[in-house]
């Protein structure tokens, strides 16, 4: 089973630049799906999202937020995953 994952940031961040390399790497490992959005775009009207940057979101609205590693990330998915 795919696990869907939306990654929040915004182009020019480097913080969301370390979190999208991270997702990649654990992608190539594990059955995961990675959007990325622009918050900017997706919240424009919320800015407490906006100074949270780059965080996670599964399809129930679950968040998780960095600063975070595979071991977290990881721990993560997996209680989203079980039943």
């Amino acid at each position: 089973m795919c696990t869907l994952l939306t990654l929040y940031g915004t182009p020019g961040c480097h913080l969301c630049e370390q979190a999208a390399d991270l997702l990649s790497r654990y992608a190539a490992y594990a059955p995961v799906e990675i959007q990325h959005a622009d918050i900017l775009e997706t919240h424009p009207d919320a800015e407490d999202l906006q100074r949270s940057i780059p965080f996670l979101e599964d399809p129930s609205g679950e968040r998780l937020f960095w600063p975070f590693d595979a071991g977290t990330l990881h721990q993560w998915i997996q209680y989203r995953s079980t039943p």
